[in-house]
């Protein structure tokens, strides 16, 4: 034994014993330490194994969830003064290298995330661990028995996937133009933690064929482990003319390989392209010159993008004012399809606004391209409306009574003869 350190009168001597010595036979014997008349002695006995993940035997859980795997095992304590090792621990198509907690403890831990290579969703997957020198074994043999195996297990969650279009889950009206916006929600998928999964989604035409670059389309996940993939198909751009498909119904499909019970789920959100008249409405139905005129038009086709504001024209003029001028509305919100402008009704003229005269009839003018009857005639319309400046006045005006009046002040008076009267009606 060499003293360690300098003036310390601390003695220490290392002792390895060679694996292939240790053997069955070793049971209830014991190791001696002597120094002059002191002895230490130190059993030598067998342990058996302790196994857990997140410390319990069974455990569900779910992609991106962080597993602790623990053995306790002093038999394989092989180095009381270092950090032992375990392994190639399969975990699925994963191996797993366990470390002691610290020198001496015989307690061993590895932590990983369970992904794809861990196993499918639902899926149990089983962790199993060789103790090669089980407790039964006795004195009396000469060589270790086969090992005994123990096992925890991880149950892999599954989630029947979300499938949304515009947000709807079952069915959903839009119009000729504009993007179809197309979200799987599936946590399940995401099987690659470190980087952004994919899954496959179909769109089926009103004629029983597949649109064919969504036969089926590689949709990406959003960013790296969300388990949320989107897409955006745009109407005009991918299905041709539009005379050929307002008023048909597509579908948007999405086959979940394993939804909540572990079974094969198709979702399917079905689409029709319509078109609609326009409805147009203004904040008074009569004004005055001055007055400033608020228009707001509905014209659900004209919503061509549900992810930004869009915005229509009108053109306003009036009887005196053959000309008017162009009116921009702007959408109140994505995807309202409710335009909303002014304009200011004028006794000049000038730019941006309409001329008028009391009793001239204002009339605002929409051209929509993608009317109710679109799909019938292929062509768009043109929709009028009309509001008035001035107060109307009812006609034939019907008079009130008539009295007999003084003609310079105006009082009712009693009329008499030779006396001038002014008679007010």
């Amino acid at each position: 034994a060499m003293e360690e350190g300098l003036q310390t009168g601390i003695f220490k001597a290392r002792i390895t014993i060679d694996s292939n010595a240790v053997t069955p036979e070793l049971i209830g014997g014991k190791l001696v330490i002597a120094y002059g008349d002191i002895e230490k002695e130190v059993p030598f006995r067998v342990y058996g194994v302790e196994m857990y993940v997140n410390g319990t035997t069974s455990l569900i859980v779910k992609y991106g969830d962080v597993v602790n795997l623990t053995i306790v095992d002093p038999d394989r304590n092989l180095d009381t003064e270092a950090k032992d090792v375990i392994k190639d621990i399969k975990v699925g198509d994963k191996n797993v290298t366990l470390t002691e907690t610290g020198p001496n403890t015989g307690v061993f831990t590895a932590t990983f995330e369970v992904d794809g290579t861990i196993g499918k969703p639902a899926e149990t997957v089983e962790i199993e661990y060789d103790d090669e020198t089980p407790t039964y074994a006795t004195s009396g043999m000469s060589t270790w028995p086969e090992p005994y195996t123990y096992t925890v297990s991880l149950k892999i969650k599954s989630f029947t996937g979300e499938l949304l279009v515009n947000g709807a889950e079952d069915y959903i009206e839009v119009g000729p133009v504009g993007k179809l916006n197309i979200t799987v929600v599936d946590p399940d998928r995401n099987r690659n933690l470190e980087a952004a999964d994919s899954v496959d989604i179909y769109v089926r035409l009103w004629n029983g064929t597949f649109l064919s670059d969504w036969d089926p389309k590689s949709v990406s996940e959003t960013d790296v482990s969300t388990g949320v993939f989107q897409a955006d198909l745009d109407l005009s751009d991918e299905l041709g003319d539009k005379k050929d498909y307002v008023g048909k119904e597509i579908q948007v499909i999405y086959r979940d390989p394993s939804n909540a019970a572990g079974a094969v789920e198709t979702k399917i959100v079905k689409v029709k392209i319509i078109s609609w008249d326009p409805e147009i409405e203004t904040d008074k139905t009569v004004y005055n010159v001055g007055d400033r005129l608020k228009i707001t038009i509905t014209d659900k086709d004209a919503d061509t993008d549900p992810d930004k504001v869009d915005t229509v024209t009108v053109r306003v003029n009036s009887t005196s004012d053959i000309v008017g001028t162009i009116v921009t509305l702007t959408e109140t919100g994505e995807d309202t399809g409710v335009f909303t402008g002014e304009v200011l009704l004028s006794s000049e003229i000038g730019t941006g606004r309409v001329y008028v005269k009391l009793g001239d009839t204002v009339t605002i003018m929409y051209t929509d391209e993608f009317p109710a009857d679109y799909g019938v005639t292929g062509e768009s319309k043109t929709f009028k409306y009309e509001v008035k400046v001035g107060v109307p006045i009812e006609k034939p005006i019907v008079p009130s009574t008539a009295r007999f009046v003084d003609p310079m002040t105006g009082e009712e008076i009693a009329p008499k003869v030779g006396k001038t009267v002014g008679i007010g009606i």
